[in-house]
């Protein structure tokens, strides 16, 4: 019962000081979370104006989300590609 007191009391006590550091290793943890993030979309952005889809895809790997839009939007723009091929062809027939 002692030591449910005591506990109680240094909360009351500290309790705005462990919020404000539980929210600042947040913010650092988040700053470098979003570093990472940004390396990597960097390099995701130079490996798909400058290598095959097929690369970018196994960086993401075959379950995530982020790699089904990127087949999708590949998918999507060589369709496109091909029906301005074939409007330019059957305009010069």
């Amino acid at each position: 019962m002692n030591l449910m007191k005591s506990a109680s009391r240094f909360l009351k006590k500290n309790g705005g000081t462990i919020l404000a550091i539980g929210a600042s290793v947040g913010v650092v943890l988040t700053a470098i979370e979003t570093g990472k993030a940004s390396i990597k979309a960097e390099k995701l952005i130079e490996m798909n104006s400058a290598e095959p889809i097929a690369r970018l895809l196994a960086s993401f790997g075959c379950d995530s989300q982020a790699g089904c839009v990127l087949y999708i939007q590949h998918k999507i723009t060589k369709a496109m590609e091909a029906d301005e091929r074939k409007c330019r062809n059957e305009k010069h027939v």
